[in-house]
């Protein structure tokens, strides 16, 4: 039977809440029903893409590229909807966690200068909370702990009004349109009586003027998620270029980069590490020939500070420092520096839903030189219509 595959425990959830009259489903689906794509910075996005990436990159530099990136997994749903069903997506692991990208090389005049591949895989995927094995535990977990509190507090009320059976039916259907399905009542709204009754039943939680029952029960699935925005990404990946001509490989890269939360992940903005190295194998222009004589080894790291929308939770602004290092293994040129070291800035803003524009800026603190690189990158999903 045809499942929502990426949110299977989720649905299983919603189901729990709606048959205990807490939380109205549907409006449950339109408000917190949101992928791990959408928790996701887009610096993680551009690591690994659950969907696909369509990138124009270096727009203002010597070598564009447009590049679109795929989820292995992702294309074939698109190639074959059959197979959205929940045991496939749970048991194809490699396909999910699986990235192709194609490059198709520009120079200057925007005329065709070559093509690239590259494969990306993700060796430690902790941002996936759809399949993680401890998130249904610690939803199931949260989900039981807010039946509990209605629990205390219904067993306090029958306690205390058992002789009053006129005060207990009061205060007892009070407590009903408290935690009634949908209901968006205040806890500050509530009698004098039963605020007493919920802070007796309840006293080591604190609660607020603003306090929602129906409104904490929907809660527990972001608190739950968003604790997957610092869960740990590390990828794999190969990338050959060919000449303009279009035949062999002018470079090879052997690359792999990894990023995870660093602040409080119920902060509504966070910080990111990210750390990256590359071993390239270029072709050396000075020698007669196509040979990958010339060997580069680069590291980068630093912080992406991610300020998210207040109401979505959705990354849309980013800041990137970072300091990166280049040495030249084989094949320095002749008045060629072995070693570059340089101070980049990466300025990433959502402009819709779908389409980022990051502005990248290097600094050469030994000679002063600034490079500057503008890219557009727009992560969409054809996977939609399958997932309603």
């Amino acid at each position: 039977m045809k499942k929502n595959i990426k949110f299977l425990i989720l649905l299983l959830a919603m189901t729990w809440l709606n048959s205990h009259g807490q939380v109205d489903t549907n409006s449950v689906k339109k408000e917190l029903i949101r992928s791990d794509v959408n928790i996701r910075s887009g610096n993680t996005r551009d690591v690994l893409t659950n969907f696909f990436q369509l990138a124009l990159n270096d727009l203002t530099g010597p070598d564009k590229r447009f590049r679109l990136s795929t989820n292995l997994f992702a294309l074939r749903l698109k190639t074959n909807p059959k197979l959205n069903i929940d045991s496939f997506y749970k048991r194809n692991t490699f396909w999910r966690n699986s990235n192709l990208d194609f490059d198709v090389k520009l120079d200057s005049n925007y005329k065709f200068n070559g093509a690239a591949f590259g494969y990306r895989y993700a060796i430690v995927n902790k941002r996936d909370f759809t399949l993680a094995k401890d998130f249904e535990r610690l939803i199931w977990t949260a989900l039981e702990d807010h039946r509990k509190i209605a629990d205390t507090i219904n067993g306090l009320i029958a306690k205390t009004f058992s002789g009053n059976p006129n005060l207990l039916i009061r205060f007892n259907d009070e407590l009903n349109e408290y935690t009634a399905q949908g209901s968006n009542k205040r806890f500050g709204e509530l009698s004098d009586t039963l605020k007493r009754i919920i802070k007796t039943a309840l006293p080591d939680r604190t609660f607020d003027e603003d306090w929602r029952f129906a409104r904490s029960a929907k809660e527990i699935y972001v608190n739950v998620k968003d604790r997957y925005k610092n869960k740990f990404l590390w990828v794999a990946s190969l990338n050959a270029s060919t000449y303009s001509d279009g035949f062999l490989f002018s470079n090879i890269d052997l690359s792999t980069q990894a990023t995870s939360g660093i602040s409080n992940p119920d902060a509504r903005n966070n910080v990111e590490f990210d750390i990256n190295a590359k071993l390239s194998f270029l072709d050396d222009t000075i020698k007669t020939g196509r040979k990958l004589n010339r060997q580069m080894l680069s590291a980068e790291g630093g912080l992406n500070w991610v300020f998210r929308d207040r109401n979505t939770d959705k990354s849309i602004l980013e800041l990137k420092g970072s300091f990166e290092y280049n040495y030249i293994l084989n094949g320095v040129y002749a008045n060629e520096e072995r070693r570059l070291f340089t101070l980049n800035a990466t300025l990433r803003f959502r402009v819709t839903d779908e389409i980022w524009i990051p502005f990248e800026i290097k600094y050469d603190p030994e000679d002063s030189n600034v490079f500057g690189f503008l890219s557009i990158k727009s992560n969409f999903d054809w996977l939609k219509g399958l997932r309603n």
